[in-house]
């Protein structure tokens, strides 16, 4: 396959994820058909149906790039544990309105019983949270996340919060970057004690 023809499929994959996360969020993961799917996306359904076999193979090719992406973002960090922290989650934050980044669609809770079947994915999540639970503790030792906090419980926390730039909706206005950094700012305020 040509790169040309290759960079033309990426982008029509990533136009149709796009889509896909624009329908969950208006009609959530369980009524999206793949035939509002190939509407929203502006394609024939035959060839939303070359790319994904089903709206689950959606949800799949996009976890799949994103945490890949997430990956190598995260093997870039270098510095002070909490400041790896923020910016990974500045990262899956500002990146769910980038195709090529982590759709923040994916925690959405009815989607997580998609990964089960796929190892490979479960075993990224794990990676994600071994390196997020390593950060958290070093923050901790370094005084920048309170002690007495669970790093559990800082994780759900900052995975809960990935989605705080989806609030433009309810805050019009607001630009999602800047909604990004006060999430940041309350959060690790927050940690902090």
């Amino acid at each position: 396959m040509s790169e040309r023809r290759e960079r033309k499929l990426q982008h029509r994959e990533a136009m149709i994820i796009e889509s896909a996360a624009r329908l969950i969020d208006r009609v959530g993961y369980s009524h999206m058909t793949m035939d509002m799917l190939s509407e929203e996306a502006g394609i024939a359904r035959a060839t939303l149906y070359q790319h994904f076999k089903s709206k689950d193979d959606v949800m799949i090719g996009a976890t799949r790039r994103a945490l890949e992406n997430l990956d190598q973002f995260m093997g870039s960090l270098s510095g002070q544990a909490v400041d790896q922290l923020r910016a990974i989650m500045r990262f899956m934050m500002q990146s769910g309105r980038d195709p090529q980044g982590f759709p923040t669609m994916v925690m959405h809770d009815e989607l997580l019983h998609l990964f089960a079947g796929h190892p490979d994915i479960s075993a990224k999540f794990q990676v994600l949270n071994a390196v997020l639970f390593r950060l958290v503790e070093q923050a901790q030792r370094d005084g920048d996340i309170a002690p007495d906090l669970p790093p559990e419980v800082v994780i759900a926390m900052i995975m809960n919060n990935i989605q705080a730039p989806r609030a433009q909706t309810v805050y019009p206005g607001q630009r999602q970057d800047a909604l990004a950094e006060y999430t940041l700012r309350i959060l690790f305020a927050g940690l902090k004690g």
